[in-house]
């Protein structure tokens, strides 16, 4: 919903902007009568027909919903949801073990100052990753592909036992 609305403003501000240029473009070209300003005027509106259509176009790709990242990920519903808590200077999770394929939502919270959520596969790579602040529940979705054991370490400095914010899980 939030993609509908931010792509209604940014419709309407561009529509102003068409709209304002033009009128500026008209009134300006009433007054001047020599042919070598007039040829500049005409460059000139080529110049922002082009611009105008690179900019509807470029809107259009990055407002369609079909082309963000995980279009499946925003529109499936989550098989399994885990409640996780950051709190200095440890993890709370409502489980530890995960289901392979399935798509997980991990709902985040913190008690106390802000985390950063970073999920590292057995290789030491980062596989995602979310902020976590108190007072709100940020949703992080994802499927793993690959069973093993998972490492969570706070990616936000957090205070003086930040490096020892670390849990694991099992995906199976």
């Amino acid at each position: 919903m939030i993609v509908f609305y931010a792509g209604l403003i940014s419709l309407i501000v561009v529509i102003m902007i068409i709209i304002l240029s033009y009128l500026l473009a008209t009134r300006s070209r009433a007054s001047e009568s020599d042919d070598r300003i007039k040829s500049v005027y005409k460059v000139r509106s080529v110049y922002f027909i082009a611009l105008i259509t690179v900019i509807v176009t470029v809107l259009g790709f990055t407002l369609n919903s079909n082309l963000l990242p995980y279009p499946q990920e925003l529109t499936d519903q989550p098989v399994e949801i885990v409640q996780v808590r950051g709190a200095m200077w440890k993890w709370e999770l409502s489980k530890d073990q995960l289901s392979i394929g399935k798509l997980i939502e991990f709902q985040l919270s913190s008690k106390d100052v802000n985390h950063g959520f970073g999920i590292y596969n057995s290789k030491g790579e980062l596989i995602t990753q979310t902020q976590v602040m108190p007072g709100y529940t940020n949703r992080l979705r994802h499927r793993f592909d690959k069973s093993g054991k998972y490492t969570v370490l706070c990616l936000e400095y957090c205070g003086y036992a930040h490096h020892r914010m670390i849990t694991t899980f099992e995906v199976k």
